[in-house]
């Protein structure tokens, strides 16, 4: 079993980066930040983020490279990434309780080859805002 074991680290350590399975086992990956969205009112100004940590990582290298959002933001406000936070801001134009789900995904600064160091780079969390 234990030359099993080997075989398999010295196969993955010469046909995948170091960087990659050290990432691996430190588990380097994305978590959206815990909290509730603010409430708003019809026709003033709304603002708040939406924010992802990475847990394990060695720096501050990574940022949102695509965002989707499944259900319905409020009329009125529109989403915008920004490094590590997916701003939600607007006016919004109709009141209600709006559910919906944000999946990002992120990347490394550092990456040039498209090979992301994260060992899962997308999540998804639900959301909720109240408009009065």
């Amino acid at each position: 079993m234990k030359v099993v074991k080997t075989s398999l680290f010295l196969f993955c350590f010469t046909f995948f980066s170091c960087q990659s399975i050290v990432d691996c086992i430190l588990k380097i990956e994305p978590q959206i930040v815990e909290k509730n969205l603010n409430n708003g009112i019809v026709s003033q100004l709304y603002e708040d983020y939406v924010a992802v940590t990475i847990v394990n990582a060695p720096d501050d290298n990574y940022y949102i490279k695509d965002f989707s959002i499944e259900g319905n933001l409020p009329p009125g406000i529109t989403a915008t990434p920004d490094g590590t936070k997916l701003y939600l801001d607007g006016r919004p134009t109709l009141a209600g309780t709006y559910d919906f789900n944000v999946t990002l995904i992120l990347t490394d600064y550092d990456d040039e080859t498209n090979n992301d160091n994260l060992c899962g780079n997308t999540i998804s969390k639900p959301f909720q805002i109240t408009i009065y």
